[in-house]
């Protein structure tokens, strides 16, 4: 009787054992599910994250791109009219020298008139 009694406690805990192991299993199966699926979700929302702020520096570069921009063309059309000016004063000078030219050229002529009478 006192061998059947151990021998019971030895079955017991033998089959406690193999019917604990699977158990664990599954639920340690079941903890890596969940650790994955939370790893998944902070993938994507790292990745969201990441995402949005590069659509902001995406945004800031080409509001600060566009600021150049039109500061180049404020300068373009600025040295635009100091180029125009310039032109303009400068045909004004021309058409002075073109007087200045044709009064000497009467003058000379008036003179060379002079001289041969």
């Amino acid at each position: 009787m006192k061998r059947k009694w151990v021998l019971w406690l030895v079955v017991v805990l033998v089959g406690g054992a193999f019917a604990f192991t699977p158990a664990t299993f599954a639920q340690q199966k079941e903890q890596m599910k969940e650790k994955r699926d939370q790893m998944k979700e902070e993938m994507k929302e790292k990745r969201e994250e990441m995402q949005e702020k590069m659509k902001a520096k995406r945004q800031e570069m080409e509001a600060k791109h566009r600021r150049w921009h039109e500061k180049m063309n404020a300068e373009h059309e600025k040295m635009h009219a100091g180029m125009k000016e310039m032109m303009g004063e400068m045909k004004e000078k021309r058409e002075e020298m073109k007087e200045k030219m044709k009064e000497k050229r009467e003058e000379m002529k008036e003179k060379a008139k002079k001289k041969a009478e």
